[in-house]
């Protein structure tokens, strides 16, 4: 388990943030995690522990808030990281007596062990509505997949509303990155 003091020191050292900007880190970091959706699992002392998932999430919610997204697209972002949604084909785990729906950011670790790359962002839709994602795709399936998700909806009745605009987080490479520095303090 970690607490944001731990995440402040990764951070740190990953973003070679300059010593003098040490404590405006941290406090960045605590005023995040009291924001946005990051549900501890445990207490040390007066902190907060969290799991290794929460903490990954907390680096790409940090990245996304530096890059200027407002705290309704974080919370909107910090929300489908940490919530399985059965609905969205989200990868399950089994357990004895059943199977779980893994959240992204669950998937997303795993995912990132086994060395495979994707991104994570959020989508505008032509509606205006905000849309975070997952491209868990192997580079050269895009247009494929694409296209039959699009038959698929048609099919249905439905037209998928088209991207207006987006914000990419190369998502395996920071939680690699992150993942190696935690590795290191054990």
């Amino acid at each position: 388990m970690y607490t944001i003091r731990d995440a402040t020191e990764a951070f740190f050292a990953l973003d070679r943030v300059p010593p003098e900007k040490g404590a405006a880190l941290d406090k960045t970091l605590r005023n995040l995690s009291q924001r946005v959706y990051m549900p501890p699992v445990g207490r040390s002392g007066r902190a907060d522990t969290y799991s290794l998932e929460t903490i990954c999430a907390l680096r790409l919610l940090h990245k996304a808030s530096l890059f200027g997204l407002d705290r309704w697209q974080l919370e909107k972002l910090a929300q489908y990281l940490h919530v399985a949604d059965s609905m969205a084909g989200d990868q399950t785990e089994k357990f004895s007596g059943g199977f779980r729906h893994l959240p992204p950011i669950e998937e997303a670790v795993q995912r990132v062990r086994v060395g495979e790359v994707f991104n994570i962002g959020i989508a505008m839709l032509s509606d205006g509505t905000i849309k975070p994602f997952v491209d868990w795709r192997p580079l050269g399936e895009t247009e494929e997949i694409a296209e039959k998700g699009v038959a698929l909806l048609a099919g249905a009745g439905l037209q998928r509303l088209p991207q207006d605009a987006a914000f990419i987080l190369p998502a395996s490479r920071l939680i690699g990155e992150l993942i190696e520095v935690l590795d290191v303090a054990d």
